[in-house]
């Protein structure tokens, strides 16, 4: 049941005509309870990118691309995660920005000597051998 109708039938069913009629201590509470439901649903559902680079790692393992993680300091750069997912034969690195302006402006500028291509709040820096890795950043 979404967020809305739940709060209309908590107003129908707890409301009533204390609702019309104005505020007593019963409908002041319940009001208060349906306004917080209505601010977290609208929150929690938001346009934020909840993933995090081990969900990109794991989805990476998945598709047959392993390598170790090691993070880095990458407050540096203004993201809030970073690291270096690597192997023999691929490096590359991966930071998740709070901010997807802040992803969208590195991916148009670059990073150093990589290649950056973002997918929502991710950031995937790449030389121009690993092109094996790139389709499977952009399923993610």
């Amino acid at each position: 049941m979404s967020s809305l109708r739940f709060l209309v039938r908590y107003l129908d069913d707890h409301g009533g005509e204390k609702f019309k009629r104005g505020i007593t201590m019963g409908s002041l509470f319940g009001k208060s309870l349906a306004f917080v439901v209505l601010l977290m649903s609208i929150g929690c559902g938001g346009g934020r990118d909840s993933r995090t680079i081990g969900d990109l790692v794991k989805h990476f393992r998945e598709a047959g691309i392993n390598g170790e993680y090691s993070p880095t300091f990458a407050g540096m750069i203004g993201a809030t995660e970073g690291g270096r997912y690597f192997a023999d034969d691929f490096s590359v690195e991966i930071y998740v920005f709070k901010e997807l302006s802040q992803a969208e402006s590195l991916e148009k500028s670059g990073l150093s000597r990589s290649i950056c291509h973002r997918n929502g709040h991710f950031i995937l820096a790449t030389m121009e051998g690993e092109k094996d890795v790139l389709p499977v950043f952009n399923s993610f």
